[in-house]
């Protein structure tokens, strides 16, 4: 018996493909995929943050220079200042206002107040309408064109 008939009267071992796996994919390029399908935590609730807010700024009726989309998470209370990381404790803000609510004292910038705040509660950003937006301080006066 020759090689090729003994090859042709084996039975060939019938290879499963891994689940999810495209035909030719090396184990590093399916891990590669998997992990680019899965979300982090961040980004998990920055969806949720989105979808609460409907993918709008909160301070978008108060400060004057708002882009209108969410690009941060911004927490109510600080985590130095007792705050907790959790989503009733963070709200969507676009970056210019970001930069608003980090701003010095001096200048104009943007306080957030939530009922209970003078009193130690915590912040309920999840509740719609307890969460209120101030601007303090002198709006930036615009130069005439002469």
């Amino acid at each position: 018996m020759s090689l090729k008939d003994y090859y042709a009267t084996c039975p060939i071992p019938k290879v499963r493909p891994r689940p999810g796996a495209k035909s030719g994919d090396t184990r590093k390029q399916e891990r590669a995929r998997e992990k680019r399908g899965r979300l982090t935590k961040q980004q998990t609730t920055m969806q949720q943050i989105r979808t609460r807010q409907r993918h709008r700024c909160i301070a978008q009726d108060v400060s004057p220079s708002c882009a209108k989309r969410i690009d941060d998470p911004h927490e109510l209370e600080k985590r130095s200042q007792g705050g907790k990381v959790s989503l009733e404790n963070s709200v969507g803000i676009c970056r210019p206002c970001h930069r608003l609510t980090d701003a010095t004292i001096g200048g104009p910038r943007l306080v957030f107040d939530w009922p209970g705040k003078d009193k130690g509660e915590p912040a309920r950003a999840d509740v719609p309408g307890n969460v209120t937006v101030a601007y303090v301080g002198k709006r930036k006066r615009r130069c005439r064109e002469r």
